[in-house]
């Protein structure tokens, strides 16, 4: 957000406090600049410090430091709440970890932040089936992810295929042609799966 558009919310909403509060506006519009100012010195800081420390938590995941990236990842998370990214990462490594409840939260929190984060709807469905053997999937960066041995039922196996036709549907429209084949093959992969524990 530019500080033109902070400064003009912040001026709104100091009219409305003054309206309801009495207060003199000409005082808190006077002060409304430096507010954003400050604000987005701040803000510009925490979000600069916060994709150092992701950076920080990818290369650690790449030499296996996992306890080290989740750290990172979640100090990533602290400076920066709105970063669907940071998320989608640190749960990742968390699922690699087995750790797939904390995983499937991570996503959620992703999806949350980003609705169009097709990756973290793909990584969301596939732990949440109950695959029986492997299946390894690389993300788009290059990420390996193994799904294996997990334990499903018939609800959760209807909202991890929703989760991987949504991921499926994500892909198309925004053009990445990889993650729409590794969306349609997991779908079609598992399918047959879901269908013989339902039946």
């Amino acid at each position: 957000m530019s500080l033109k558009i902070t400064a003009k919310i912040l001026r709104a909403i100091a009219q409305l406090a003054a309206g309801i509060a009495g207060i003199e506006i000409a005082m808190l519009v006077a002060l409304t600049p430096a507010i954003a100012q400050n604000y987005a010195s701040r803000s510009t800081e925490s979000i600069s410090a916060a994709e150092k420390l992701s950076h920080q938590g990818k290369a650690k995941a790449e030499i296996q430091d996992y306890r080290g990236a989740i750290a990172d990842l979640s100090q990533a998370i602290q400076l920066n709440p709105n970063e669907a990214d940071f998320y989608y990462q640190r749960g990742l490594i968390l699922a690699s970890l087995s750790d797939r409840q904390a995983a499937v939260r991570d996503f959620d929190d992703a999806i949350l932040r980003n609705p169009n984060h097709a990756w973290a709807y793909l990584h969301r469905g596939g732990i949440s089936l109950n695959f029986g053997s492997s299946y390894q999937i690389t993300d788009y960066r290059g990420f390996n992810y193994r799904l294996d041995n997990i334990v499903g039922d018939q609800r959760g196996d209807a909202r991890a295929m929703l989760d991987l036709r949504t991921a499926r549907d994500l892909f198309a429209q925004q053009g990445d042609r990889a993650g729409y084949q590794t969306a349609d093959k997991l779908i079609h992969h598992f399918s047959r799966d879901v269908e013989q524990r339902a039946s």
